[in-house]
């Protein structure tokens, strides 16, 4: 079909590319044509997982690699302050979708305390849509960019935004609790934490400390008519996938809910 989008995806390997990939494979109107690591090279990428059964896609090659020319647009698995880097070097010229915590703020003071200065172009860091599709869909449509919102802030700011957007909550004293599958942690978290032999444990992190909050605080108070407070408590799962948030909130008086 000469109507596919050419699909590159850079940090292939990872949890969030490998899935990433999987979805894009089964897409009809999408074709992978480059598959980007930093560490594993010319290798087919379901020999990394036989679970995964990928079909027609190229070998993995260096992320350096990746001609820019050749696709439609480009996807960044990377981590924090590795992803930034590959923007400034695309920036105008391909459509971008970064999945880090690059681009999800809207200005370097706020991005430093959670993921440190190592940001290459926080000029374009206004340049970039939230990519919270359930909210910002138009938007969405219309960038050349876009940011993709993390796991926490997801389930966070999907119920809590159309709530703000009628009034009908006291936008302050919210209490969220939340649960997440150790996936979220990526590859290099220790799984002995919580799984030995057939015991099972899980744990609290970061308590109202979490990097996410002020992600969750930069979009919440776009769609606010009064200040924003909340308490954010963490949790690790003894199980691969899966989020929940649990958000206690104090309703506003019905006499000041808009229609």
């Amino acid at each position: 079909m000469d109507n596919l989008l050419n699909v590159a995806v850079l940090g292939s390997t990872g949890y969030v590319g490998m899935e990433l990939v999987r979805i894009l494979d089964k897409h009809p109107n999408v074709k992978i044509n480059f598959l980007g690591s930093d560490s594993i090279f010319n290798k087919h990428l379901e020999a990394l997982n036989e679970n995964k059964n990928f079909t027609n896609l190229p070998l993995l090659k260096n992320n350096n690699e990746f001609d820019c020319t050749k696709s439609d647009l480009v996807f960044l698995a990377l981590p924090h302050g590795i992803s930034n880097k590959y923007v400034k070097k695309f920036y105008g010229k391909i459509k971008i979708i970064d999945l880090s915590a690059d681009f999800r703020l809207d200005n370097l003071s706020s991005y430093i305390p959670d993921y440190g200065e190592n940001h290459s172009c926080p000029e374009y860091m206004n340049e970039f849509t939230y990519g919270l599709a359930e909210i910002n869909k138009e938007k969405i449509i219309n960038s050349n960019y876009i940011s993709i919102p993390g796991c926490y802030p997801t389930s966070i700011l999907l119920p809590l935004i159309p709530l703000f957007q009628k009034n009908i909550l006291n936008t302050k004293n919210i209490i969220i609790d939340s649960k997440s599958g150790y996936s979220g942690a990526g590859k290099k978290f220790d799984i002995s934490n919580i799984k030995k032999h057939n015991e099972f444990n899980f744990y609290n992190y970061n308590t109202n400390t979490h990097r996410h909050i002020n992600e969750i605080k930069n979009e919440l108070i776009k769609h606010a008519l009064s200040e924003v407070s909340f308490s954010f408590n963490p949790h690790v799962l003894p199980n691969f996938r899966g989020m929940m948030s649990t958000i206690y909130c104090e309703l506003n008086d019905k006499n000041n809910v808009n229609d």
